[in-house]
């Protein structure tokens, strides 16, 4: 199917840029797939990517909306691979301060659009030698292409989930019978929640990606990015009770209904209840249909499952 759409592309310069298929690469598609180069992840992002430059092109001068961004007085349609390169890793790491920000998805637009316009043909003078194929000239590597279409595959993730959640009403929701034994049973299961969510998006999948067969566990991601890494303290069981503090009272809620699964924000999503972390604590509820749900306590979203 992608070699169909790619010719389709290439040589009869036809649009395959549809929302059902943007959907499909972000939501459906394996981004810890087996690779040698590429797998389907990064060739269905890198043609989204191409084709996007070439059919809907977006742009933005990102200081106009980002005033911190790094070169924010630069159009991304002007941004050369080491800016480029730059503008991405700043988005990471800031991504909750941007995040907030309504221009989001325009900033994620317009750097996708130029990762498609710096693969859409052989580029000249190429200024960042750490994203560039040694081996082909005015090309970028393959390590670099894989790199950042799983991180665009993430923010994707990101934006779309929260645009189009469901918040539920809150009204008549009580706490359950909360106990001391359940926070602290539920102490491992929160250490591990809470390094997912003090990871940049894509940070665990771009590290199995640079460093094959070498990941083992989340722990090794976090200490890569932050050396000095001093795990969050979980909250007193008065303020688990209150159920505002998704993150915190995640472990819990897997105490009181344990068949739940727990889905990170670059796991493949299945036709089943699943709550989803993502990167910067943002807690969420998917049900079989694959909606997604959200509320101020988390006690009214596990109502809402046991429904």
């Amino acid at each position: 199917m992608l070699h169909e759409l790619n010719r389709r592309f290439e040589t009869d310069n036809v649009n395959i840029l549809t929302t059902d298929f943007f959907l499909k690469w972000v939501f459906e598609t394996d981004l810890h797939e087996e690779f040698k180069v590429f797998n389907a992840c990064h060739l269905t992002g890198l043609l989204l990517a191409r084709c996007k430059a070439r059919f809907d092109p977006k742009t933005l001068r990102a200081g106009d909306y980002f005033p911190n961004f790094v070169h924010c007085t630069k159009k991304t349609s002007e941004l050369s691979l080491r800016q480029f390169r730059e503008s991405v890793e700043d988005l990471q790491s800031h991504w909750n301060e941007y995040f907030e920000n309504e221009n989001i998805v325009c900033l994620i637009d317009g750097l996708f659009t130029r990762f498609g316009s710096l693969n859409l043909c052989p580029q000249q003078n190429l200024d960042d030698i750490t994203n560039m194929d040694p081996n082909i000239p005015h090309r970028i590597s393959n390590e670099a292409i894989r790199r950042f279409t799983s991180i665009f595959c993430v923010m994707y993730r990101h934006v779309y989930i929260d645009m189009n959640c469901v918040e539920l009403d809150d009204h008549n929701t009580e706490c359950p019978d909360i106990q001391s034994y359940h926070r602290q049973a539920g102490l491992d299961a929160f250490y591990e929640h809470a390094m997912y969510a003090d990871l940049p998006p894509a940070a665990r999948i771009t590290y199995k990606q640079d460093f094959l067969g070498m990941y083992h566990s989340v722990p090794q991601v976090v200490y890569f990015h932050y050396p000095d890494y001093a795990r969050k303290r979980q909250v007193d069981l008065t303020e688990l009770k209150k159920g505002t503090m998704h993150l915190h009272c995640l472990s819990v809620a897997l105490e009181l209904k344990p068949d739940m699964k727990v889905k990170f924000e670059d796991d493949v999503l299945s036709a089943e209840w699943s709550w989803i972390i993502l990167s910067g604590g943002r807690v969420y509820l998917q049900n079989p249909e694959k909606r997604f749900f959200t509320a101020s306590s988390i006690w009214t979203l596990l109502k809402f499952i046991c429904q």
